[in-house]
């Protein structure tokens, strides 16, 4: 019987892998394998289009500024330790910039939906009252 269970843990009777069998104590639970935690589906979730726009356009115009700024440089002879740090310069320059915009961009449409969800709370509370108002006058009738 001993032989039959060597590949079982004692107390559990969970079978060990042949490898972690010796790390296995037998005074010692085993334990259980933790279950990953559900994420949340963010692969379907959609920026609003004004944000995507701004985040895109920031892209592109710090990517074209550096390519230009780098082959102007080249362009005039400029070493290649110039050309890496007005590179550098352009990119965090022209990139901080529109990290600002794109920032003020998506916190304009978050407080606009935020409100939006208030007035639409607001709404439903209006009617829900309304509604009790009603329901309370038909009841004293």
């Amino acid at each position: 019987m001993k032989k039959e269970n060597a590949n079982l843990d004692e107390k559990k009777l969970v079978p060990v892998a042949p490898d972690k069998q010796a790390s296995v104590k037998p005074g010692k639970l085993r334990s259980k394998p933790k279950q990953p935690k559900e994420k949340k589906d963010t692969e379907n979730v959609q920026l609003p289009v004004l944000v995507e726009f701004a985040y895109s356009i920031s892209a592109i115009v710090v990517i074209l500024a550096s390519l230009t700024v780098a082959i102007v440089s080249l362009v005039k002879g400029a070493t290649l330790i110039d050309l890496v740090i007005r590179t550098s310069v352009t990119i965090l320059v022209i990139g901080g910039l529109f990290m600002l915009f794109s920032w003020q961009v998506s916190a304009g449409v978050l407080k606009a939906s935020l409100a939006e969800l208030e007035e639409k709370q607001e709404l439903e509370k209006l009617k829900e009252s309304q509604e009790l108002k009603d329901a309370t006058t038909l009841e004293v009738l």
